[in-house]
């Protein structure tokens, strides 16, 4: 866990749709998004964007299973509705 509380609930927030700490991380480092505000700030399209470099990446590609990213699509909504 981090010192950061923000971000350790951000990562429960992903794990809790299936990502693994490998996907967790790569998207943290991907969107630049530390915390689930930080997330809301994303458009749709943005976060599918994202989706897409994490598996055409040329280092260690991470494939979502389209569910997978409906999910983290679904976050996203959750998280812009409620700020």
């Amino acid at each position: 866990m981090d010192l950061d509380p923000e971000r350790d609930l951000f990562e429960n927030a992903l794990a809790h749709i299936g990502f693994g700490l490998n996907e967790q991380n790569a998207f943290i480092q991907a969107s630049s998004c530390i915390n689930a505000a930080m997330m809301g700030l994303l458009s749709s399209e943005q976060i599918s964007r994202i989706c897409k470099r994490l598996a055409t990446r040329a280092v260690d590609p991470i494939p979502l299973p389209a569910m997978q990213e409906q999910l983290l699509l679904a976050l996203h909504f959750w998280v812009a509705k409620h700020q």
